[in-house]
């Protein structure tokens, strides 16, 4: 499962697992190691000129990285708003999950940032009942938070980088729709928060200035139809004029 959120904080890209990276000997020479790359050219006796030797790169992609990056931007919601509170004042860029499995028999949390994720477990060999009381955001997300707590001068301040095409849109936090006034304030009784939304499915919803030329257009509109609806009618309504008519050097008459 780590591993897993690993994959969502690397924008998509997953790494092989492994419990021991590498062996040395106690000279310092490495024996053993996880990672079966090779570097060719890193020993040459002699440099050539040309480019440094590097490693080919690492990794696979199995998401699409602004899915990735959605989910770990929900997950952030978890630790500001949720049910990972507890490590909110920790004041970090985080994301992460809990979780109480029915019992409950187990809690966890797993989570962290873009450099290091880890995950905390609770619960017996032999599953049986913790007490109606365990929960993961009570229990599991306080252990981590003492983690980060003892070793906070390694954890970045950076914020989650979003790939390309993704775009912060402000909503209601209670109605999930989209607001355009307001400010959105990444903290826990915000009543305005921002989501990520992939740029072909970004809510298309018309600004108010929007709106409010549809309505103005929709009533000059009715306006007109109404105008012209009356127009033959009071042409037709309309009494004939008295037209004096001279005729012949006879009298004038009224036609």
């Amino acid at each position: 499962m780590v591993n897993a959120y690993a994959a969502l904080a690397n924008n998509g890209v997953q790494f092989n697992q492994s419990m021991i990276d590498y062996v040395q000997d106690r000279s310092g020479k490495v024996i053993w190691r996880a990672d079966e790359r090779r570097c060719e050219g890193c020993n040459m006796a002699e440099w050539d000129g040309k480019a440094m030797p590097r490693f080919a790169p690492r990794g696979r992609e199995v998401m699409d990285p602004r899915t990735a990056y959605q989910v770990v931007h929900m997950l952030e919601g978890v630790v500001t708003r949720g049910t990972a509170i507890a490590l909110a004042d920790l004041g970090l860029p985080l994301f992460g999950k809990t979780g109480t499995t029915s019992g409950p028999t187990n809690v966890w949390f797993v989570g962290g940032n873009q450099d290091v994720v880890g995950g905390v477990y609770i619960g017996f060999d032999k599953p049986r009942s913790l007490g109606g009381y365990a929960q993961g955001g009570t229990m599991a997300a306080p252990i981590f938070k003492q983690v980060v707590m003892a070793t906070k001068p390694r954890w970045s301040r950076l914020p989650f980088t979003a790939p390309r095409d993704i775009h912060m849109v402000k909503i209601d936090r209670v109605t999930g729709k989209q607001v355009f006034g307001g400010v959105a304030i990444n903290e826990g009784k915000s009543a305005i928060i921002w989501e990520a939304f992939k740029a072909e499915a970004e809510l298309r919803e018309a600004t108010r200035e929007d709106k409010l030329k549809e309505q103005r257009d929709a009533l000059v509109s009715a306006v007109r139809r109404v105008r012209k609806a009356a127009e033959p009618e009071a042409v037709e309504a309309a009494p004939k004029e008295d037209i004096p008519v001279e005729d012949g050097g006879g009298p004038v008459g009224l036609y």
